[in-house]
């Protein structure tokens, strides 16, 4: 019975193992049945809490629901940082310090001071290693998305570090999930080292590592283009229990192993390799050389399909534009490389734009290879299916999709200087799928900074494509922020924003509409949000010079505003008669402000009565106000009856007549006479005040203290009830009479 009521729970739980949601890398959450478009807005939506890290976050935050740790089920989000250091904490509890850290620095190492580029290249920096290499200060550690593989709980990480005699290494660490700790194997970590063009210090793991049937992929680019570096695809083995292959490399590929000059490299602003259902993985490489059209071995600025074949990877079809002798030279540093694919669900193509800002569809079945030469800044004529000027300036980014219950499938992209827009295409269309001119379905009329580096980092939450579910979230640099609006300046300040996905003309929220609750901070650079079952994870950077103050941001929907009401003391103990007071307490929750009126909830016990002064009082919106409640009790009253003997009730009133007739006998008769007549209506008067005093024993059904015999001693509860429109609340203390 356990199972049939949590499945349905646990089965609406999403995982996010891998940069981007999936190795097509779509960018998207199709599974988010919480957030919506009518309940992401200033009132409901913000800020919850945030957990300090040691580093920059340049790598997603990763999501796994229901692990145990600690004895406890939790949702769990994984954060890395270029300190080196992976966290692993308590997804929706704030209060939570990290349920594990893990450095992964070896004995005697650090991360890599980001100056030691301007030793090698003294070109990139100025006198005195100043102002540095700014692109990522002040250390390079761990750069890329981990990944996570759930049938083992590991997870893998690529981290850079620097040893005490000055040498530089690269390792893929496998971390089970549930504490931190190296999974067993004797190659754990795992040194990564390729042919000699393969550098150490001016080479970056930038793009997300894949998974792919038990192989990790990772991608190399380089260092602020800073030679020496070459593109560089590697696949290393899968950690599996008792496996002595555990993390061996398996193969790689130099992307441009014979050029003359540097290039090639792989990064697209953080976007992981592709993989596809057939174990076929995707890239798209930087400025370089490129020969392959005559049988050379250089894919300089091209689409890379690659196959894993024995000891090689093996590149299976490419793509080059026509006019790569213009995107590839390097003294143009135009490439197609700074952009990520993604591949399109339920299609065989693949998106992805440049420096040149146009968005190219590429077909993954037969990629087009490379056609003729072409004018410098010609959109084709190429082999590929489609290519357009999406955007006027660079796209240092990857686009990401959704099927809008409006205009079907589509891409969302938004480059810097531009305004975010969507195109919608026709899967049923092999040649120009977006229309011809492809023309936006829906686009924002947020403007972002123009800078050379500031393309926003997009994600999509939904569920499926039901209406009014699908939400496009960007994180970007805020207008007016340092460094002129160029996020190669490590920390800007930056902003969250939510849009309609079906019509990005209506903004549902900023981080900025309420900024002392909801602000981000600086902005991670290149950096996605990534959205889990009703919460939003942000990375965000520390002010300049204080990395160790980064932070991950969690954002999600505020508890319905309430209020609750207690009272103190808890009870009290009275005579007959006698009032008792308690001071009764109406506290705000999430936000709530306003009146709430109080009254005893009737019927009161008899012979008791209670009053509230003041009889309603006004809740700030963090805060308390208070009442005093007053109970009165009733004291007995002087009811001619004897005690439990009520069939003498109609007799009390003959008593007196009696008592008159005996004194008017005290005049008649001898002395003797009238000295007994006295002492019987003396006895008579004396047993008539007796009966008086002790009335008022029996019971009453007379409430609020009117009539009857008074408060009956016992212990008594008397509620309180508090309420405010349609919300209602109560408590209780206790009276004891004596």
């Amino acid at each position: 019975m356990l199972g049939l009521v949590f499945s349905p729970a646990l089965m609406g739980q999403v995982s996010v193992l891998t940069e981007h949601y999936n190795t097509s890398r779509t960018g998207a959450n199709m599974q988010e049945t919480v957030l919506n478009t009518s309940n992401v807005n200033m009132a409901n939506f913000g800020k919850l809490f945030a957990q300090t890290v040691d580093g920059y976050i340049y790598a997603e935050p990763l999501y796994v629901p229901n692990l145990t740790i600690a004895g406890k089920a939790r949702n769990v989000v994984f954060v890395a940082t270029e300190h080196n250091s992976v966290y692993a904490f308590d997804a929706d509890d704030g209060s939570i310090p990290a349920l594990w850290q893990t450095n992964l620095d070896g004995p005697g190492e650090t991360s890599v001071p980001s100056n030691d580029i301007c030793v090698q290249e003294p070109s990139a920096c100025g006198p005195n290693n100043v102002p540095g290499y700014v692109d990522l200060q002040p250390e390079i550690g761990i750069t890329s998305t981990p990944v996570i593989d759930s049938t083992t709980n590991t997870i893998y990480v690529v981290a850079k570090t620097k040893d005490s005699s000055g040498n530089y290494h690269y390792r893929l660490h496998a971390l089970d999930l549930l504490s931190g700790n190296h999974q067993p194997a004797t190659n754990n970590p795992a040194e990564i080292t390729a042919d000699s063009g393969f550098t150490l210090l001016t080479h970056i793991n930038r793009p997300g590592l894949l998974l792919l049937n038990n192989v990790v992929y990772m991608a190399f680019g380089s260092v602020g283009d800073f030679p020496t570096w070459h593109g560089y695809v590697m696949a290393f083995r899968g950690w599996s229990s008792g496996d002595p292959q555990s993390l061996q490399r398996l193969a790689f590929l130099n992307t441009t192993p014979t050029s003359s000059s540097s290039g090639g490299g792989i990064w697209g602003g953080g976007q992981g390799v592709i993989g596809d259902s057939g174990g076929n993985v995707y890239a798209v490489t930087s400025n370089g050389g490129f020969d392959a059209n005559v049988g050379g071995s250089n894919y300089a600025t091209s689409f890379l399909k690659l196959t894993l074949s024995g000891s090689s990877l093996v590149v299976s079809d490419y793509f080059t534009p026509c006019n790569q002798s213009y995107l590839g030279n390097n003294s143009n540093n135009v490439d197609l490389g700074s952009g990520g694919p993604l591949l399109l669900p339920g299609t065989t193509w693949l998106a992805s734009a440049g420096k040149d800002g146009v968005l190219r569809i590429v077909n993954s079945a037969n990629m087009g290879k490379f056609s003729s030469p072409c004018a410098d800044f010609s959109i084709g004529p190429d082999n590929d299916d489609q290519e357009w000027q999406a955007t006027p300036n660079i796209v240092m980014g990857s686009p990401v999709y959704w099927n809008s219950p409006k205009f079907g499938p589509a891409i969302y992209l938004w480059g810097p200087g531009d305004t975010l827009k969507a195109w919608a295409f026709n899967p049923q269309t092999n040649i120009k799928p977006f229309g011809n001119p492809p023309m936006p379905a829906s686009q924002s009329t947020v403007q972002s900074v123009l800078g050379e580096a500031n393309s926003v980092p997009l994600a999509v939450s939904a569920n499926g494509s039901t209406a009014g579910s699908g939400i496009v979230w960007a994180s970007m640099p805020k207008p007016g922020g340092a460094g002129g609006g160029d996020a190669n300046v490590t920390a800007q300040p930056g902003i969250l924003r939510a849009f309609d996905g079906s019509d990005l003309t209506h903004e549902l929220w900023d981080s900025e509409q309420n900024s002392t609750r909801d602000g981000v901070g600086y902005y991670a650079k290149f950096n996605p949000p990534t959205i889990a079952n009703g919460k939003v994870y942000l990375g965000s950077f520390a002010p300049p010079n204080n990395p160790g103050a980064s932070q991950l941001l969690v954002y999600g929907l505020f508890a319905a505003s309430n209020f609750t009401v207690t009272a103190g003391p808890n009870s009290q103990s009275v005579t007959a008669g006698s009032s008792a007071s308690y001071v009764v307490y109406v506290s705000s929750q999430a936000g709530f402000s306003g009146t709430v009126a109080l009254n005893c909830a009737g019927p009161l016990p008899a012979g008791i009565s209670c009053s509230f002064s003041p009889a309603s009082v006004t809740v700030g919106s963090s805060g308390t106000a208070s009442a005093k409640l007053t109970v009165t009790t009733a004291a007995p009253t002087a009811l001619l009856r004897a005690p439990g003997k009520n069939v003498w009730l109609p007799l009390y009133a003959a008593w007196l007549p009696l008592s008159g007739i005996a004194l008017a006998g005290l005049g008649l008769g001898s002395r003797r006479r009238r000295l007994g007549i006295g002492l019987a209506c003396l006895l008579m008067i004396s047993f008539l005040l007796l009966l008086v005093a002790c009335g008022g024993g029996g019971t009453s059904s007379g409430g609020g203290g009117g009539g009857g015999g008074g408060t009956q001693p016992g212990t008594y509860n008397i509620t309180i009830n508090a309420s405010a429109g349609s919300m209602q609340h109560t408590t209780a203390v206790a009276l004891t009479v004596q």
